[in-house]
């Protein structure tokens, strides 16, 4: 078992300022659902014999899915400090599903990483975390980390654990400034209003049935899939995404609801099979930014009324829903801020901004982070509870929210976040590159594909070079394209000029 000592909070304090009132967006009233805290436990109740979980070589009912959640609590409670960071790296299973459900009805902390991770982002994700229970599914490889396989905590018995859900937090790992993740800590409650938010805005009812083909690590697909579970929908899980395989699931009529980036879209248009797209009929779009062509060319496919998107983040939530019929009235627009969320555009002295100025975007509402975990974490941007995640835009006289720029430095290549700092530095830990700088260049299918322009000490070719990331970048932070240089800019200070690099590129 993979034991370390119990985690400690260290969360940054709001920064008051009086001068800061919000003046883009006037929020209606937000009302409160009562969706379940526990899930499975409520729904094994009353519907135990319904599907809860259809995987490709398992369904579980929700009796199932609820003795699978006791047996794992029960081990979690004897094996793991009260409150403690629980870790888990797997495909998409019921397996993880339940382990997940243990971790918040037992009071502790929720956390996930990549089965693509590398052991360096591994070994990171476990310190940073101070996890003290470190879960993996069995098929991935240990790269000499201690872990317990997924299929140990179901031995035990169904014992009956009490609810502990309010005491539970998640921990969703996100990129900083700095390059290797953090991790900003949510609240239960901050969750329930999000996925409360979702029922609502989407329309979202129990007899829809959600397929979830994208990584359950990522936050984007948690969401939604915690989402339709508290509702006591079907979840029709695949384990890794592969566009033939959703094409056939929509030939089948297994899912009325599907969540994918733009990168799956794409590639869902590349190997599209020709199949009617009629019986789901709702499509979330997010994780990146979208171009209007590539929302025309998904409208087209699917048909009209069925393409939603909306502008969240880990820290944030959802902050804009762009409805079905808002695509082409809105032309590069991410939406409007649902009920319950206040959205503001400021420039750098904090000062409101005009519809149609671009600015920093900060929001309010009741699904922020409470802040960052650890003492190396960056300094989250709050003024008077508004918080920002670095994001420029604008709002324009009807409400209606536009990206100008996603963090400066921030590349988003198939939905996943990739920060240039921790790509430079596994670049220039290679023996014979003396300095690299990463970019990101924009790539239809991908968003941004990853580029590094390198001055080498010695000569190395792309292949040697490649090699060399292999082992210690996931595949989304490998440069797609390198490029040689004699000298890059840099400033007074030294840094390189990153500016300069990507108008060059």
């Amino acid at each position: 078992m993979f034991l370390l000592a119990s985690s400690f909070w260290h969360l940054p304090s709001v920064i008051s300022d009086p001068q800061f009132f919000p003046v883009s967006v006037h929020p209606v009233q937000y009302v409160p659902m009562h969706l379940p805290h526990d899930p499975a436990a409520a729904w094994a109740a009353e519907i135990p014999d319904s599907t809860a979980i259809r995987a490709a070589d398992a369904t579980w009912t929700w009796r199932d899915l609820h003795a699978a959640v006791n047996r794992a609590a029960g081990w979690l409670d004897r094996s793991a400090p009260e409150g403690a960071v629980v870790v888990l790296q797997g495909w998409n299973e019921p397996a993880f599903i339940a382990l997940r459900e243990a971790i918040y009805r037992t009071g502790r902390t929720y956390a996930a990483v990549s089965p693509q991770a590398t052991e360096e982002e591994v070994r990171h994700v476990l310190r940073l975390t101070g996890a003290a229970v470190f879960l993996r599914a069995g098929d991935l490889p240990t790269h000499g980390i201690d872990a317990v396989p997924f299929d140990e905590p179901f031995q035990g018995p169904a014992v009956d654990v009490p609810d502990r859900r309010a005491q539970a937090r998640t921990l969703l790992l996100t990129s900083g400034t700095t390059g290797l993740p953090k991790a900003c800590v949510r609240p239960v409650k901050a969750d329930l209003v999000r996925m409360e938010s979702m029922v609502r805005n989407f329309n979202l009812r129990p007899e829809q049935t959600h397929l979830t083909a994208t990584p359950l690590y990522h936050s984007g697909p948690t969401i939604f899939q915690r989402t339709h579970l508290a509702l006591g929908s079907t979840t029709v899980l695949h384990r890794k995404f592969y566009a033939e395989d959703v094409w056939d699931a929509v030939a089948a009529g297994d899912a009325n609801t599907a969540f994918f980036v733009p990168t799956h879209f794409h590639r869902l248009l590349r190997d599209d099979t020709g199949v009617s797209a009629d019986r789901i009929e709702t499509w979330w779009m997010a994780g990146a930014p979208a171009s209007s062509a590539l929302k025309e060319r998904v409208i087209e496919r699917i048909g009209p009324g069925r393409l939603w998107e909306f502008l969240g983040s880990s820290e944030t939530g959802t902050m804009a829903i762009m409805p079905p019929d808002g695509h082409l009235a809105h032309r590069g627009s991410v939406g409007k801020p649902p009920a319950g969320v206040e959205v503001r555009i400021v420039d750098e002295a904090g000062n409101d901004l005009p519809p149609n100025e671009i600015g920093t975007l900060y929001v309010r509402s009741g699904m922020l982070m409470t802040g960052y975990l650890g003492d190396d974490a960056p300094a989250a941007q709050w003024r008077d509870g508004f918080l920002s995640v670095g994001d420029l835009g604008y709002v324009d006289a009807e409400g209606y929210v536009y990206l100008a720029d996603r963090r400066t430095d921030l590349i988003i290549s198939g939905g996943v976040n990739v920060y240039p700092a921790e790509v430079e530095a596994v670049l220039e830990a290679h023996p014979h590159i003396h300095e690299a700088c990463v970019v990101g260049e924009p790539d239809e299918e991908w968003g941004s594909r990853v580029v590094a322009v390198i001055v080498e000490s010695e000569s190395v070719s792309d292949d040697d070079i490649l090699a060399f990331v292999r082992q210690r970048l996931s595949p989304a932070k490998r440069p797609k394209r390198i490029v040689r240089r004699s000298a890059l800019p840099h400033n007074a200070i030294g840094k390189p000029l990153r500016s300069e690099v990507r108008k060059e590129i």
